[in-house]
């Protein structure tokens, strides 16, 4: 059995294709600790360059990485890898993109799109059909920033939790805070894709 493993960037690894999570994946556990985690470590990364950037009056392309882990796929057909390995954080990071995007001006709000939806309009996520909450309240576009009160399972609370977290602290961020994080999460975060 050959295996494939490539470094990639946030931005390249949404652009892959679309996900669907293997049938023995358990549904979105992330609590609001590790989602506050992630987006604290995501940030601090952006807040450490941009005080750089302030102290010596030089704005410099900063080549530092970020390395989130990995995550293991198995190619079903040209266009649609199916989630060996990395299923919760490539489901929290959705919910990141979407905020963003939701936060966003146009321009980046489309360039976000683009990694949560493809060209055909198909998402690229695609969870269990038992919860929709992530395809119909979080990835559709306007939605991440919106309060939902209707029913919904657990993993649907959790998804929702993760969305006002990220959306409560972002909404705090300047415009220039903002840019910058985009740009650092999408170039400058890496995750290892190995490929079955």
């Amino acid at each position: 059995m050959t295996h494939h493993v490539q470094v990639v960037s946030l931005e390249q690894l949404f652009g892959m294709g679309s996900f669907v999570p293997e049938a023995v994946h358990r549904e979105f556990q992330w609590d609001q600790r590790k989602v506050a985690l992630l987006l604290d470590d995501l940030d601090r990364d952006v807040g450490t360059t941009q005080e750089a950037e302030a102290t010596d009056g030089a704005s410099t392309e900063v080549e530092d990485k970020c390395f989130l882990g990995s995550i293991i796929v198995k190619q079903l057909n040209e266009s649609v890898l199916q989630v060996v390995d990395g299923l919760q954080r490539l489901t929290a990071l959705t919910i990141l993109l979407a905020v963003l995007r939701d936060l966003s001006p146009t321009g980046e709000a489309d360039r976000l799109n683009n990694l949560i939806i493809t060209e055909h309009d198909e998402l690229r996520l695609q969870l269990s059909e038992s919860d929709r909450t992530l395809s119909q309240q979080v990835q559709r576009r306007g939605e991440a920033i919106k309060t939902a009160h209707s029913e919904v399972s657990t993993m649907g609370q959790r998804i929702r939790a993760a969305a006002r977290l990220y959306r409560d602290a972002i909404r705090a961020w300047d415009s220039a805070h903002l840019k910058a994080f985009i740009e650092r999460l999408l170039n400058n975060v890496e995750v290892v894709v190995l490929e079955t």
